[in-house]
């Protein structure tokens, strides 16, 4: 058993561009980048796994972001058809857990749920798989202080992208939650509601990189 994880999210200084206008070959480039390491494989679900939230802090309205940023996905993800579902807060039998603790407790936390704090600060996103390249399990943790849920929010949709399967971000500039700070913190960016469908359709566990790029040159809009 394997795991993954992946840094604090960065905020590139790249000027918003239209999905509709950027051109298909820069488009290529940013789906490779943040769908799979070059010199690895591809790693996502095969099933939908459920979710639970582990809300360690007194801020409610966190937990109605994480419910809002989760049926932005689902609605994504319609077409595949592919959905997350959500079981009980707290649950240790969800695949996928998304905690959420103090900005003192981060450390501690990681901890708790038995991943390596490495080069994680205020948030990340920790996967594991199995050897068919099927995500068997993803452990996301944010830490967040009062006041600070519009951070949270980006923080969260980057976070759950990651959880889902994609490998990182890009440097490439795209209207995505993977390349750039959104305008519009509660919705999943237009991009990334094509970017989840064509991932989850098109692109399969195992997959090497000249197959997400034929997946890519066949299949994308």
């Amino acid at each position: 058993m394997n795991y993954i994880y992946l840094l604090l999210f960065y905020a590139l200084l790249n000027a918003p561009v239209g999905a509709q206008q950027a051109p298909r070959d820069a488009v290529r480039k940013f789906v490779a980048d943040v769908t799979i390491d070059p010199t690895a494989r591809l790693r996502r679900w095969a099933s939908p796994p459920a979710v639970s939230i582990y809300n360690n802090t007194s801020i409610s309205e966190v937990e109605t972001i994480c419910n809002t940023a989760l049926d932005s996905i689902n609605t994504a993800l319609t077409s595949v058809p592919f959905q997350l579902s959500k079981m009980a807060p707290r649950s240790s039998e969800a695949p996928m857990r998304i905690v959420i603790c103090a900005r003192k407790d981060f450390i501690d936390t990681l901890k708790n749920h038995g991943v390596t704090p490495i080069g994680a600060r205020t948030w990340g996103t920790w996967k594991w798989w199995d050897d068919s390249h099927q995500l068997t399990r993803a452990v996301i943790i944010i830490s967040v202080e009062q006041g600070d849920e519009n951070n949270f929010s980006l923080q969260l949709q980057s976070a759950l992208m990651l959880a889902l399967g994609f490998k990182g971000f890009s440097a490439v500039p795209m209207p995505s939650i993977l390349a750039q700070v959104p305008e519009d913190l509660s919705n999943l960016p237009l991009f990334d509601q094509q970017l989840l469908p064509f991932f989850y359709q098109h692109c399969q566990p195992g997959f090497k990189l000249y197959e997400v790029l034929r997946a890519f040159d066949s299949q994308w809009p």
